[in-house]
C-alpha cells in the first residue's frame, strides 16, 4: 500500500478488496506464536474521581 493518502475513489477499491475478518485472524494467531506486540497502556496519574 501506498504511503500516501488514497483518494475516495482509490480507498473504495482498496477496500472492496479487503477481507477483514481474514485480518483479524491472521493477527490473532500472530498474537499466539508470540509475534504480537502487546501493551499495556497505564495512566501516568493516579485515578481521581468516586
Amino acid at each position: 500500500m501506498k504511503n500516501s493518502k488514497l483518494s475516495g475513489r482509490e480507498l473504495e477499491r482498496h477496500e472492496a478488496k479487503r477481507d477483514v475478518w481474514r485480518e483479524v485472524l491472521d493477527g490473532i494467531d500472530e498474537i499466539k506464536a508470540g509475534g504480537g506486540k502487546r501493551v499495556v497502556v497505564e495512566p501516568k496519574i493516579g485515578f481521581i474521581g468516586g
